[in-house]
C-alpha cells in the first residue's frame, strides 16, 4: 500500500528556463558613470508521476516563477582614483503561477477541475560602496545595504529529488547589511608576493529563508523539510583571507569566517508570548569555517615543457547544533576534510590527465543536517583539447 514516503511513483519534473542580462552605462565626466542593468530569468516548470499519466493524478502540476531586477548605479572615482564609491538602487519583481489539477467525484462522475494561484511581489533595496586607498598598499572598505532576496524555485515549489515540500506562501527575505574591513597588498619582496584582507560584518534579517529546523529530540527521523520565513534574525561576524605566492609556481591561500547567527523575534506576533528560542544559536548553521588551499607546480618533470600540479586542500568546519532544544545528542562534531591532487600536463599542451583524492583519511563529514557524507574516493580524469579558439 505504499513505501515509507508515500506510494510508488516515478517523478517527472521539466523545466524551461530563461535568462537575460541587459548592462547600459553613460560616462557623465572622467571618473563619474551612470550605468542601469536589468536581469531577468523565467523557470516554466511541470510536474507528473510517470507511473500515473492521467491528468487525475494529484502530482501533476505546472509551476511558473519570473524573477526582475532593475538596478541604477552611479559610480565615482576621484582623488587620482583613490576613492571609489558606487551608490546604487535596486527593484525587485517576481511573479509566481501554480496550477494543480485534481479529480472531483460529483453525483457519482469524476469531474476534472484545477487550482490556480497567482502572486506578485515588488520590493526595493539601495545601498552604498565605499573603497579609499590610505596608503600605496592599504585600502580600507565599507558598504551599507537594504538588501532584499527573493526565495527561487526549489524554495517556492518545492524540490521532490531533495524531498523538500513547496511553500507558496514564502515571504521574500529583507535584511540590512553592514560591512567595514580593509585589504593590505600585495607586497613583493624578490620572488615573493603577500596579500591579506579583514572584514566584520553584521546583517539584520527579517523573514529570513532557511530550511526548517526541527524542534523535538525524537523527530531526527523526518525525511523531509521545507524553506520557511524565521521571522528575525541577528549575524555578527568577522571573516579573512591570506594570498601568499613565490615565483608563481607556489600559491597559498587561507580563509576563514566566524559568527553569530542568533534567533531575535522576542515575540510572537500571534498571541504575544515571548519566543522558547529568542537569542538562541540558529541550528543547521556552521558559524566556524576555515580553508587553506596549496598549489605547487613543477617544469619539465619526465619530459622537457611538461608541468606537473600539485594540490592539498583544507576544510575545517566547528560544531553546531542540528535541532533548536540544546542535546548533547545532537551535535555535528568538528569536521576536517583534507583532499590531495596531481595533474600532469604533456609537452603539446594538449593532453591533461590528473588524479584527485578526496577525503584522504577518510574523516567523518556531514552536510548541515547531520547527513553523512560520502567517505574517501578518487578519481582519474583525462582532457584532451582538440584545438583552440
Amino acid at each position: 500500500g505504499g513505501g515509507q514516503q508515500g506510494d510508488a511513483m516515478i517523478l517527472g519534473v521539466k523545466r524551461k528556463v530563461l535568462n537575460t542580462r541587459t548592462n547600459l552605462s553613460y560616462t557623465i565626466v572622467n571618473g563619474h558613470r551612470l550605468s542601469v542593468n536589468h536581469t531577468f530569468k523565467t523557470v516554466d516548470r511541470r510536474d507528473e508521476d510517470l507511473l500515473n499519466p492521467n491528468v487525475g493524478n494529484p502530482l501533476l502540476s505546472t509551476n511558473d516563477v519570473k524573477n526582475g531586477v532593475y538596478s541604477f548605479n552611479y559610480e565615482v572615482n576621484e582623488f587620482d582614483n583613490k576613492l571609489t564609491a558606487n551608490v546604487f538602487y535596486k527593484i525587485y519583481q517576481q511573479s509566481l503561477n501554480n496550477t494543480v489539477y485534481k479529480v472531483n467525484t460529483v453525483d457519482g462522475q469524476q469531474v476534472v477541475s484545477k487550482d490556480v494561484l497567482k502572486d506578485s511581489r515588488i520590493n526595493s533595496g539601495y545601498g552604498i560602496a565605499l573603497s579609499y586607498q590610505l596608503l600605496p598598499k592599504l585600502y580600507v572598505l565599507t558598504s551599507t545595504e537594504r538588501a532584499v532576496r527573493m526565495a527561487d524555485e526549489n524554495e517556492i515549489f518545492g524540490n521532490p529529488e531533495g524531498n523538500v515540500l513547496q511553500n507558496l506562501a514564502i515571504n521574500p527575505e529583507i535584511s540590512d547589511n553592514f560591512n567595514a574591513g580593509f585589504r593590505i597588498g600585495t607586497y613583493t619582496f624578490d620572488s615573493h608576493k603577500l596579500s591579506f584582507s579583514a572584514n566584520a560584518f553584521w546583517r539584520n534579517m527579517k523573514d529570513r529563508i532557511m530550511p526548517k529546523a526541527n524542534e523535538q529530540l525524537n523527530s531526527q527521523d523526518i525525511e523531509i523539510t521545507q524553506f520557511v520565513n524565521l521571522g528575525k534574525a541577528q549575524t555578527l561576524g568577522f571573516e579573512g583571507e591570506l594570498n601568499y605566492a613565490f615565483k608563481d609556481d607556489l600559491t597559498v591561500l587561507v580563509n576563514f569566517s566566524k559568527f553569530n547567527s542568533l534567533f531575535k523575534q522576542e515575540f510572537d506576533e500571534a498571541t504575544g508570548q515571548k519566543m522558547t528560542y529568542y537569542n538562541k544559536q540558529i541550528p543547521n548553521e556552521p558559524f566556524f569555517t576555515v580553508n587553506a588551499n596549496i598549489h605547487y607546480r613543477l617544469h619539465n618533470i619526465l619530459q622537457k615543457k611538461s608541468q606537473v600540479n600539485l594540490f592539498y586542500t583544507l576544510g575545517y568546519v566547528g560544531s553546531f547544533r542540528t535541532i533548536w532544544p540544546e542535546s548533547d545528542w545532537f551535535i555535528t562534531p568538528e569536521q576536517y576534510a583534507q583532499n590531495i591532487g596531481l595533474s600532469y600536463r604533456f609537452p603539446n599542451q594538449k593532453f591533461l590527465v590528473s588524479v584527485d583524492a578526496k577525503n584522504i583519511f577518510n574523516a567523518e563529514l556531514y552536510d548541515k543536517f547531520a547527513v553523512q557524507k560520502p567517505g574517501r574516493a578518487f578519481y582519474l580524469k583525462l582532457n584532451y583539447t582538440i584545438n583552440k579558439f
